[in-house]
Order: structure tokens, then sequence, then C-alpha cells
């Protein structure tokens, strides 16, 4: 669960004030294949730094599933945008995972390179 308070309170309307809260997601049905897309930018348009550390394979979301759903299958990584720049200002590049050969590759306009480092 993720505490929304001070600025990220919510409005209630019964006594008409913002409200400290707990928002959670969970998911009733997982899809075959999951799409992830992190906030970017924060409620100043500044952009997140922050750091995000995901396996390349046998991604376990089961904390995730809502209920008593315990079949949250396990997924595996096949590709990564990240932006590079600011709000105002950016270029974009890809990882992918070539499936025949079970390597990852970095894209960047028309350069193609292997990812020996999969760490960096």
């Amino acid at each position: 669960c993720e505490e929304l308070i001070g600025g990220n309170s919510i409005y209630c309307d019964c006594c008409k004030r913002k409200q400290p809260s707990l928002k959670k997601l969970q998911v009733y049905s997982f899809p075959k294949c999951l799409v992830l897309h992190l906030k970017r930018f924060g409620n100043e348009q500044q952009k997140i730094g922050t750091s995000v550390e995901y396996p390349c394979s046998d991604l376990d979301v089961s904390a995730l599933a809502y209920g008593d759903n315990t079949d949250a299958p396990r997924y595996d990584l096949y590709a990564v945008s990240d932006h590079h720049g600011s709000v105002n200002f950016g270029h974009y590049t890809s990882s992918c995972k070539l499936v025949t050969e079970e390597a990852f590759y970095s894209f960047n306009d028309e350069e193609v390179d292997e990812m020996v480092d999969l760490d960096g």
C-alpha cells in the first residue's frame, strides 16, 4: 500500500476536506504479455530519476494478485524503452531481447549493439 498524505491526500466529499488515504494496486486477471509504464515526470514537471531494478526473467507478480488468486504468472523481460533528457527535451533508446539468440541488444537510432553487461 502507498500512503497518500499532505499534497497527495484525497478529497473527502463527506467532510469536504483532504484526508490521508491508502492506495493499493491489485490485478484480478493477469495478461499473457505484461506492459509496465512507469511514471517519468513528477507534479512539478521534473524528471523522476529513481533507478528501477528488475529481473531479466521470472518476475514474480503474485503480490499484486487480487484476493486468493494464486495463479499469477511469472514474466520474462523482452524490452525496455529509456528516455534520456528532461521534460522538454530528450531522446529515446531501447533494449530488446532477440529470442532466437537469447541475447539483448541496445537500439539507439541506427546504432545496434549487443549488450554484454545486463547490469549496466
